[in-house]
């Protein structure tokens, strides 16, 4: 018993468990109540274990490079499984499921079947982001075009000035980002294609860097289920 107080103790005594994330409303944002929906809910997890949580905000590329060396940061969320991700990262239980969509000025006539017809498309996207494996195949491949910026916003303002075409985004971020960029008038001049180009579960990441983050794995998905039994999950993704 000594020797299992020794293990779990420490980890509970010890400071916050520290992650960071970037803008991602409305699942995460420094203006939203709460830091935003998953924010909350990866709260929620540790809470029911007896553990708090920190986070830091930071573009997406630098939040993902500081959570991959571990050195401050315990890990990060949210982010779809890959195999160069899986290199450095241990993956949580899926958090959520997300359906990226083509985001578009409503004068623009967007039209696809294949992910290969994209390519007359100028498509503008985030560094660091998947847009799914095909996506991601063709783009390395040089068979789509791709620019990319630090966060998302900046492709609406790319869209706006005619330097792009489409922004591929989750539908509930994309809709919630041009609404704060435009306001309720001037959003309307954009809409997005209905049909998902990726979907997906995205998870929670902790940095193979920590050998504590084995334990701390554990304690999220115990308590992401508790949270999920308990109703707190449906609640809180009900005003999704």
């Amino acid at each position: 018993m000594i020797f299992l107080f020794s293990i779990i103790l420490p980890l509970k005594a010890a400071n916050p468990i520290k992650f960071t994330v970037g803008e991602y409303p409305p699942f995460t944002s420094k203006d939203l109540q709460g830091y935003g929906l998953v924010t909350q809910t990866v709260k929620a997890a540790f809470k029911t274990q007896g553990y708090e949580i920190e986070i830091k905000f930071y573009p997406w590329k630098r939040a993902y490079e500081f959570a991959r060396h571990g050195e401050h940061y315990n890990g990060t969320f949210i982010w779809y499984k890959t195999p160069a991700r899986e290199k450095h990262f241990l993956y949580s239980d899926p958090i959520m499921i997300e359906a990226q969509v083509l985001f578009h000025l409503k004068s623009l006539n967007v039209e696809w079947k294949e992910h290969d017809d994209l390519k007359k498309y100028r498509l503008c996207g985030v560094i660091g982001y998947s847009y799914g494996s095909d996506i991601d195949f063709l783009l390395k491949a040089g068979k789509l075009r791709m620019d990319r910026y630090p966060e998302s916003p900046q492709c609406i303002k790319m869209i706006l000035k005619d330097r792009a075409d489409i922004m591929i985004q989750v539908k509930e971020v994309g809709l919630a980002e041009i609404h704060a960029a435009l306001g309720d008038v001037n959003s309307q001049a954009f809409t997005y294609h209905p049909e998902p180009t990726y979907a997906n579960s995205s998870f929670l990441l902790l940095s193979k860097s920590r050998e504590e983050n084995k334990k701390i794995l554990e304690v999220f998905n115990k308590g992401l289920a508790e949270i999920k039994k308990n109703g707190t999950y449906q609640t809180l993704f009900s005003t999704k």
